[in-house]
């Protein structure tokens, strides 16, 4: 049973290591001002691409869950077909959606 328990814990670990690494990788990508604002905030998007949720603690994961479909709804009235599409994203939505990332921890 405490092999379990230690497994589980181990898993919960690496998954909240993941989660970490990858939203400060996302931020950084958001702070480089050198690049414009609609590339870094796609950029940051894929950040969390392939993020396994299903060992995150259910607080973490709500918030993970919560603040994505937060960014859908935002860009739910855009065409987003390739990654240049990005550009017809406004200032405002784009700007939303850098809150939305910043907010996740």
């Amino acid at each position: 049973m405490s092999a379990t328990i230690s497994n589980s814990s181990k898993r919960t670990a690496q998954a909240i290591e993941d989660f970490s690494v990858r939203w400060g990788k996302a931020v950084s990508i958001l702070c480089a001002v050198h690049t414009p604002q609609w590339k870094r905030t796609r950029q940051a998007i894929w950040c969390f691409q392939g993020l396994p949720l299903d060992h995150l603690p259910p607080r973490l994961y709500r918030r993970v869950d919560l603040c994505f479909g937060r960014i859908n709804h935002v860009l739910a009235g855009y065409t987003l077909r390739t990654d240049e599409d990005y550009r017809q994203v406004s200032t405002e939505d784009l700007t939303t959606i850098a809150k939305l990332l910043y907010d996740l921890l």
